[in-house]
C-alpha cells in the first residue's frame, strides 16, 4: 500500500512566507486572559458561515478534529457540537502555549469527550498525547489557518494522515484579493510589500488533489469591511495576522512611522464607501474534500 500523502512535494511557491516569522507568530502571542486570546471576530464569522455547510453531510461524523482553534475561532466547537451532539472531539494545536490556551478555554464539564493533541514540529510530524498516536477522525475542521503556513503542502499532508478513509475535510483561508487596498497604498508610497502572497482557490484545489484528497470542492466570497478611522483599520488588520513576506521592511520603523502611515491612509486610501469610511476587501476561500482509500502501487510488467 502506498500513502499518497507521503508523496507530496512540499516545496510549493505560493505562499511566499518567511518560515521563521510565521513560526514566531504562531508561538509568540501574549495571553490576555486566563482563557487565552480571543480569536479575531472575522474568523468567528467565517466559522459561522462554514458551519452552515455542515448541512451538506448526509451522515453524522462520530469524531472530529479541530485544527488550531486558537487561531480559527473558539466558537467553532459549539457550532459543530450543535449539529452533532454525540461527536467526539480532538484539538490539535501547533505550540505548547496555544495548547495551554485551548485547555483553559475548553475546561468545562460538558467537554467530557474532548482530547487535546499537540503537533510535534520535529521532522516527519506526528500527533501525540502522552506518547500515543492520534486515532484518525471522520471530520477535520480548519478555519483561517492554512494561509499562515510556510509549507502548506506539509499541513495538507498532515490533514490527510489525521483523517479516516472516507473522512471529510472542511477548511477556510484568505484568498489573494485580501487587503488589496493596503497593498495598493504601499505601492503608492513605494514601501516594501504589505503582506505575503496568498494562494488562489484553484491552486488550493490542485494541491488537495496532489496531496491525495478526492473530489475537492472550492469556492470563494469577497467581503467588504468599512472602518470609521485609519486607526480602527490598522487595529483590525493586526488582529488578522502579520506581514510574513521575506521582502518586508527588515527592521524596526522609526517612532514617527505609525503617525505617517495613519496620515497616508487618511489622504491616499484607494477605496471609501458613501459615508466616507475606509473600505477593506477580504477574500475568503472555502474548501472541502474527502480522503479516499490509499492508492495501491502497481509494479510494472
Amino acid at each position: 500500500m502506498s500513502n499518497s500523502a507521503n508523496q507530496v512535494n512540499t516545496h510549493q511557491t505560493p505562499p511566499s512566507i518567511d518560515p521563521g516569522a510565521a513560526m514566531r507568530w504562531q508561538n509568540g502571542l501574549q495571553i490576555h486572559s486566563l482563557q487565552g486570546p480571543d480569536s479575531p471576530w472575522l474568523h468567528d464569522e467565517i466559522g459561522r458561515r462554514m458551519a452552515e455547510r455542515l448541512n451538506w453531510l448526509k451522515q453524522q461524523p462520530r469524531s472530529c478534529c479541530l485544527w488550531s482553534p486558537s487561531q480559527g475561532g473558539w466558537a467553532d466547537w459549539q457550532r459543530i457540537k450543535s449539529h452533532y451532539p454525540e461527536t467526539e472531539f480532538n484539538i490539535i494545536e501547533t505550540s505548547g502555549r496555544r495548547m495551554h490556551w485551548a485547555q483553559q478555554r475548553y475546561k468545562v464539564g460538558i467537554l467530557e469527550k474532548l482530547q487535546f493533541w499537540r503537533q510535534n514540529q520535529i521532522a516527519n510530524p506526528v500527533f501525540q498525547l502522552h506518547n500515543q498516536s492520534i486515532k484518525p477522525v471522520e471530520m477535520l475542521w480548519s478555519n483561517m489557518f492554512l494561509h499562515l503556513n510556510a509549507d502548506p503542502m506539509q499541513v495538507i499532508g498532515l490533514w490527510q494522515q489525521a483523517l479516516q478513509v472516507g473522512g471529510m475535510l472542511f477548511f477556510s483561508c484568505l484568498g489573494p484579493d485580501s487587503m488589496a487596498e493596503l497593498a495598493t497604498l504601499y505601492k503608492t508610497l513605494r514601501l516594501p510589500p504589505s503582506g505575503h502572497a496568498l494562494t488562489d482557490m484553484h491552486d488550493w484545489g490542485d494541491m488537495m488533489v496532489q496531496a491525495g484528497f478526492k473530489e475537492p470542492v472550492m469556492d470563494m466570497e469577497r467581503i467588504k469591511l468599512a472602518y470609521s478611522s485609519p486607526q480602527a483599520l490598522l487595529d483590525e488588520t493586526r488582529q488578522l495576522g502579520r506581514n510574513f513576506n521575506p521582502d518586508r521592511f527588515p527592521s524596526l520603523r522609526g517612532k514617527h512611522y505609525k503617525q505617517y502611515l495613519l496620515s497616508q491612509i487618511e489622504k491616499n486610501w484607494p477605496s471609501r464607501d458613501q459615508q466616507g469610511r475606509f473600505q477593506l476587501t477580504i477574500e475568503i476561500v472555502y474548501g472541502h474534500a474527502i480522503r479516499p482509500e490509499n492508492r495501491i502501487a502497481l509494479a510494472a510488467d
